[in-house]
């Protein structure tokens, strides 16, 4: 399969220092609806209305804006134009079935019959027929990520329907009168097995403890990616118009962890994004902080 590197292929953003609250956990994926990308079923694109031009987000699900969705599906099949400037799938993911067109020449997805995959684009109207205008495609070899995706999805059209749950009714993973404090307790692991030597202190950098001790759902995240949101934020890593350039920040990153692979700094930065700390627009080479 011929992909993009994920250093190549995602930017990041740090999406707010403080970072949501559970209870706002789908609110970061609709208070903006021209920036966020937002989890759906092909049902809900089917069923979307449509607004008037002059905005991007020109569909709304239960009167919720969207305009980035992101869905997870089987390739029914594929066609490859005759111009061979782009190719159109056939997405069905249970609940309905789609065309999207991926307008990049130079990617060639190698797949298995109706494989799973992960779709991230734009609804358009063609001729009074629904299609998606897709800005990112990857395979999918995790089921898990089909679980996640459908209860994700669920979960925000409730938020639009019935507004956030009232705080507090997301169990601690952490029994506070029994345990120490999640501050007390990061501020005493070493580096991860991915740096080559032991820390000369075990004493955490003051920004991440910083971030820790605002309390917020970054008290939960493994040293890897703590790091990665220091680094995101640290000024001086050169910054231009679009942002952070992400080839920088891994960079950085190798620095404290030698044997870091790109795999495994995509899955640290797929968390942030899904925790709401970070956001990534499709498709572009930096990220600003």
């Amino acid at each position: 399969m011929k992909s993009k590197p994920p250093a190549q292929s995602q930017s990041f953003y740090y999406s707010q220092f403080n970072p949501l609250d559970p209870s706002q956990l789908a609110e970061n994926s609709t208070a903006n609806a021209e920036k966020a990308i937002r989890r759906v079923t092909l049902r809900q694109l089917l069923g979307a209305s449509q607004y008037n031009a002059g905005t991007a987000a020109r569909f709304a699900i239960n009167d919720a804006r969207i305009n980035m969705v992101m869905v997870v599906a089987n390739i029914c099949w594929h066609h490859e134009d005759s111009l061979k400037i782009g190719r159109t799938y056939e997405l069905d993911d249970g609940t309905g079935r789609i065309r999207g067109r991926y307008l990049d020449p130079t990617y060639n997805l190698v797949y298995e019959p109706f494989a799973y995959v992960r779709v991230t684009g734009q609804l358009e109207d063609s001729r009074g027929s629904r299609m998606l205008k897709i800005t990112n495609i990857q395979l999918i070899f995790d089921a898990h990520e089909i679980y996640y995706h459908i209860l994700h999805s669920i979960f925000d059209t409730l938020v639009d329907e019935r507004g956030p749950p009232p705080p507090g009714t997301f169990p601690s993973p952490f029994n506070e009168h029994d345990a120490p404090s999640r501050v007390e307790h990061f501020s005493t692991l070493k580096v991860s097995n991915h740096s080559t030597s032991e820390p000369s202190s075990s004493a955490m950098d003051p920004q991440i403890l910083n971030l820790m001790e605002s309390g917020s759902r970054s008290q939960r995240l493994p040293l890897l990616q703590l790091d990665a949101l220091v680094c995101i934020q640290d000024p001086q890593i050169p910054s231009g118009e679009y942002g952070v350039f992400i080839g920088d920040i891994i960079e950085r990153l190798k620095e404290k962890y030698s044997d870091l692979t790109g795999p495994e700094m995509w899955k640290a930065m797929e968390l942030l994004i899904e925790r709401g700390l970070v956001y990534s627009p499709v498709d572009l080479y930096y990220g600003k902080v």
